[in-house]
């Protein structure tokens, strides 16, 4: 097989039958055990059809069956379910946290690791081979049962030839995926305030945004990197947006402030993590930073919102940690300029995977792909 690389979070533009196979596995995560017919009523799609994309999967061992329903009339209906126990993947995060975690296909995540030594240059596939054999060994699987690794990594970051390599060491199959796509797919499978129709993904700190539609990826702004592509409805979030950039303003002009104190009065140490934590503290000046810069996100969503008509919106890269102080005014912003989230419910909520989004994300990546290639 050829090997491609791409930063879209799947290396071909999906088709009908990519889509309706998508279709199944989203049921069978989320339902777990269920019959041929209920899927083909929650998809439209017949049931002649159905069962022969599941005879398929069955046949490459990723589902089973599991025995029959009860009939109301006729013939009992057969249910089916992932072979979850013999099916796990790996996710890891090379875009910068280098998490990197054991989930099995209906993404139980079952164990947790960081990745040793820098991010990013030589040595990496060995240091994600290791992560994948320090997995196995804290998740008690067998490294059979590993059937795919996905990467989460920031354009121009990653060695095109990584998955590759990662193939060639370990006879592995590797996708690569922009980390941004992979947060926002993360979301959109984990996040239960997600999963119903399209969702926009936000990036506070990069200021960069993802929608996920119908099973596709769609890029309304970029992030800062050099190498940074996508449809550019927005510029990517400018620096002198930044919480810590305006926080250190009233700092050099010597307004008094719990930020200083929460930086422990140097100045490099302001971040958005120190604004919150001032905020929380009751500090006006971190308080009207926080409700200014989410004012300032809310324009741009409500905005993205008009364009796009997503059911949901997550936000994350940090500033969601901010609770109400940063989605009050964010929700506010988009009710009053969105004439779509108006005259329609759109969901404004934090992202929910931290820190090991990117990682979760790429282990979906990688279940995708095995069912998409079954």
């Amino acid at each position: 097989m050829k090997i491609e690389r791409s930063q879209a979070f799947t290396y071909r533009a999906l088709q009908d039958k990519d889509k309706k196979v998508l279709s199944i596995l989203d049921l069978l995560t989320s339902k777990g055990v269920i019959s041929r017919t209920e899927v083909s009523r929650a998809t439209g799609v017949n049931v002649v059809s159905i069962s022969n994309y599941i005879n398929s999967l069955i046949d490459k061992n990723l589902v089973l069956e599991t025995g029959l329903d009860v009939s109301t009339g006729g013939r009992k209906p057969e249910l089916v379910e992932l072979n979850a126990k013999d099916n796990c993947v790996i996710g890891v995060d090379a875009s910068g946290v280098g998490a990197a975690v054991l989930a099995d296909t209906s993404m139980n995540v079952k164990a947790k690791v960081m990745l040793e030594g820098p991010h990013g240059g030589e040595g990496l596939p060995a240091r994600i081979l290791a992560a994948a054999e320090a997995l196995c060994k804290k998740a008690g699987v067998t490294r059979d049962s590993i059937k795919a690794i996905g990467i989460g990594s920031l354009a121009g970051n990653i060695n095109e030839g990584l998955v590759g390599d990662i193939k060639n060491l370990a006879a592995l199959e590797a996708f690569s995926g922009d980390g941004l796509a992979c947060a926002a797919y993360g979301e959109k499978r984990m996040n239960a305030a997600c999963r119903e129709g399209a969702l926009l993904y936000v990036h506070s700190s990069l200021g960069a945004c993802v929608l996920i539609k119908d099973g596709e990826c769609i890029e309304p702004s970029a992030g800062n990197g050099k190498n940074a592509e996508g449809v550019k409805y927005l510029r990517p979030w400018d620096a002198s947006l930044g919480v810590a950039h305006i926080a250190r303003q009233p700092i050099a002009k010597g307004i008094g402030t719990a930020i200083v104190e929460c930086a422990k009065g140097n100045m490099e140490n302001v971040t958005e993590d120190t604004v919150i934590e001032a905020a929380s503290k009751g500090d006006e000046v971190a308080s009207n930073i926080l409700q200014n810069v989410g004012t300032n996100l809310g324009l741009r969503i409500a905005y993205l919102i008009n364009l796009f008509e997503p059911e949901a919106v997550a936000l994350g890269g940090g500033l969601e940690r901010a609770g109400e102080r940063m989605l009050g005014p964010v929700r506010d912003t988009v009710m009053k300029f969105s004439l779509k989230a108006k005259s329609r419910p759109v969901k404004v909520v934090p992202a929910s995977l931290g820190a090991d989004g990117v990682a979760t994300g790429a282990a979906w990546l990688a279940v995708r792909e095995i069912f998409l290639r079954a």
